[in-house]
């Protein structure tokens, strides 16, 4: 049972990360494959705020989730200045800076080796240590991210989004001040990446720069496409297939299975036949680009 808790618990990490970049990627049109930066941001400093500051899961959260948003602030600034194979170059040395950073920074990160004991959840006098409580408070924070997401779809701010992505310079003749508004999903979606920080140093009790990397980008990226950009349901079938169905391999009894191979593998076998059959993703409306 402690396997499939495992499985559920970071399959909510990567609903997390997969609906914020959704937000910037789907619903903007911003092209980001930098977005373990924020969560990395988000890891270290709910970690950091635990054991140097004693704080609660509650406000260490928070603390994630401004440090996230203040970088993606800090980010947009150049971010929309550029388009194209360009912002792809800028946001991928964002997610590299984040990473090499926190791999040298040996005083404050703890370097290559990471931060250990990382105190678990704490909320008010109460500990969750249990997998289960954990959980249960993880997705509903889930959920209630899921139906947020779904109203901003569905509202003005959703429809600005939306004509931006589709045609910018016809969003600016109308009036509208578009680079405050993808800053707007900029930032919410890098805070979202703090959130799912939070929440996976507070679950693992331990972090590295391993976690962070340019394959976690990635695989969060294509989450997206698979799951169809531009809706919020398609970031839950999107970690389905690339993390919770390779995970679940790992029960063919094979010593010598290897998730993280197969997970590849998986990968672009369902990018293949997804871009051929299905090329708007599961449940999606736009294929990349467009």
């Amino acid at each position: 049972m402690g396997f499939y808790l495992d499985i559920l618990v970071l399959l909510g990490v990567f609903v997390l990360l997969a609906a914020g970049l959704d937000l910037i990627v789907g619903f903007t049109g911003i092209l980001s494959i930098g977005h373990a930066a924020f969560y990395a941001v988000g890891a270290y400093v709910a970690a950091l705020a635990g054991l140097h500051w004693g704080l609660s899961f509650v406000p260490a959260t928070l603390l994630a989730m401004a440090a996230a948003a203040l970088l993606a602030v800090a980010v947009s600034l150049p971010v929309f200045r550029i388009t194209g194979d360009f912002l792809l170059i800028l946001t991928l040395g964002l997610g590299e800076v984040v990473k090499a950073v926190a791999m040298n920074w040996t005083s404050v990160t703890g370097g290559v080796r990471g931060l250990r004991n990382i105190p678990p959840m704490r909320i008010g006098p109460w500990e969750v240590v249990a997998a289960a409580p954990f959980l249960t408070i993880e997705w509903c924070v889930v959920a209630l991210v899921l139906v947020c997401l779904w109203r901003v779809r569905r509202s003005a701010f959703g429809a600005i989004l939306k004509g931006i992505r589709d045609d910018e310079l016809s969003m600016q003749t109308l009036g509208y001040n578009t680079s405050l508004h993808k800053g707007s999903a900029f930032v919410i979606g890098g805070a979202l990446a703090g959130l799912a920080g939070s929440f996976f140093a507070h679950f693992r009790g331990y972090i590295s720069p391993q976690s962070f990397g340019l394959e976690t980008s990635v695989l969060v990226f294509c989450m997206c496409v698979i799951g169809g950009m531009g809706t919020v349901w398609g970031s839950i079938a999107g970690a389905l297939i690339f993390w919770s169905l390779p995970e679940l391999l790992r029960l063919t009894g094979s010593a010598t299975f290897d998730a993280a191979t197969w997970r590849q593998l998986l990968l672009g076998l369902v990018l293949v036949l997804i871009m051929v059959f299905r090329p708007r993703g599961i449940l999606g409306e736009r294929t990349v680009g467009n």
